[in-house]
């Protein structure tokens, strides 16, 4: 049975694992910086950092007051992870590009206008719908991150309307959604504060959009025509690969590039077409 992935979710999942890594260094560095600092800067609240770090070529940069420092350490925090978040929302995004660059050459009838997910899924299947495929708590969750960055972004200290309705009425449900997948889930939906991140809300976020784009993965291949994915294959094949094999080295060679790119396993005959394709390029 095929074990559906794509090379896309594997970038967007080493993307997340970098971001971690930062984040975790970054507490790293500030609990180190606390504790290596915490008698030294004593009965010194009106000294300014430049006086006491000027040994630290930066230090002439921050005008700021020993008594001001832990209040300028969480703002520069808040600034950070509202940085990390975007990121993340980014990589997301390029997620869901990748995924419209693949179907880009398949047209259809655009019609109203539909959410990016239920766009690829028409050109997948015009009878295709992301309410009946996926849960409705996870395409609120993918509207909630989205709208999230957007308040990020554009930043006046309100909530717009569409996030607001969310918290409110869909807030509950989307807690409980993510508690039976996450049980150590600490991102509360129904909040209405939206103006800062803690470490582990960033971390369940890294950790919720890794579940979704696995699923998103996995629905869009399931769903794919195996021809069209099999041509796919062969596309990411040939543009790595230059030299021409001859049938028995091509048929082994690419069938582990299929199994390793989009864990799917083709048959002798689905080969024997591929190789076709193959010598006339």
């Amino acid at each position: 049975m095929d074990k559906y992935r794509s090379p896309y979710f594997r970038i967007f999942n080493k993307n997340i694992s970098v971001l971690n890594n930062n984040l975790c260094f970054y507490l790293f560095v500030m609990k180190q910086f606390e504790k290596n600092t915490k008698n030294g800067l004593i009965n010194k609240e009106t000294k300014f950092i430049s006086e006491l770090f000027k040994e630290n070529m930066y230090s002439k940069s921050i005008n700021v007051k020993v008594k001001d420092l832990e209040t300028e350490i969480k703002n520069y925090e808040r600034t950070m992870l509202c940085g990390i978040f975007i990121h993340m929302y980014s990589y997301l995004d390029f997620f869901l590009e990748q995924y419209e660059q693949m179907f880009k050459d398949i047209k259809v009838d655009e019609g109203e206008k539909t959410s990016r997910l239920q766009a690829l899924l028409n050109r997948i299947d015009k009878n295709l719908k992301e309410d009946d495929i996926f849960d409705d708590s996870f395409l609120y969750t993918l509207k909630y991150i989205r709208l999230r960055r957007n308040r990020i972004i554009h930043d006046n200290g309100q909530n717009s309307k569409d996030i607001a309705f969310i918290i409110r009425y869909k807030g509950e449900k989307i807690v409980d959604y993510w508690q039976n997948k996450l049980p150590k889930n600490v991102i509360d939906f129904r909040s209405e504060n939206l103006s800062y991140f803690t470490h582990d809300e960033l971390i369940g976020y890294f950790n919720i959009s890794r579940l979704m784009c696995k699923e998103i993965d996995n629905k869009l291949l399931k769903h794919s025509n195996r021809i069209f994915i099999l041509d796919e294959c062969l596309n990411q094949f040939l543009q790595q690969k230059l030299t021409k094999y001859p049938p028995k080295i091509f048929s082994r060679k690419f069938s582990k590039f299929s199994t390793d790119s989009f864990g799917i396993k083709f048959t002798k005959d689905e080969l024997e077409s591929c190789y076709n394709k193959y010598i006339g390029v």
